[in-house]
């Protein structure tokens, strides 16, 4: 009886012990947006990775009450611009600190939003502990019109799945 316990305990509880450890770290996400302001759908979400950089995706919940997400939502958006960084808006692109411009059309989400797009069009820079993120589709509903997110909504790093 006692070495059938000792196999039940090294068959299931260390894989269990294991699982749950993963699961305290890692999560997996969905987005059913059609359309989707990023290029993919899944997304793995590594809760322990809150490295903020230009270019890593990042999962966040939403903390504001000011925009057309509820607040407590969780997204996943792509980090353009950090704490100093200026970023400048116009209608077809964000440019971040004067580099090359990254191509976000405005399509229909300034109706969608009730905003004329001359009223999105500036230049800002992100304050300390904030980031500038956004999507990568013309569908994008992110910080160029609700402005920059606080580094404490960040959850963790996303990496597309499919």
């Amino acid at each position: 009886m006692h070495r059938q316990l000792k196999v039940a305990f090294w068959c299931l509880g260390i894989p269990a012990l294991c699982v749950w450890g993963l699961a305290q770290r890692f999560y997996i996400g969905f987005d059913p947006q059609q359309p989707s302001c990023l290029f993919t759908h899944w997304y793995l979400v590594d809760t322990w990775d809150k490295d903020i950089a230009r270019g890593n995706l990042m999962a966040y919940e939403m903390l504001r009450a000011d925009t057309k997400i509820p607040q407590g939502t969780r997204l996943v958006k792509v980090v353009r611009a950090v704490s100093g960084d200026t970023v400048d808006i116009d209608r077809y692109s964000i440019t971040v600190n004067k580099s090359k411009p990254i191509p976000l059309f405005f399509g229909e989400l300034p109706i969608i939003v009730e905003q004329a797009p001359e009223e999105l069009e500036r230049r800002l820079t992100v304050p300390a502990s904030e980031v500038f993120l956004s999507g990568t589709t013309r569908f994008s509903y992110d910080s160029r019109f609700w402005g920059t997110v606080s580094t404490d909504a960040i959850i963790g790093r996303a990496y597309a799945l499919f």
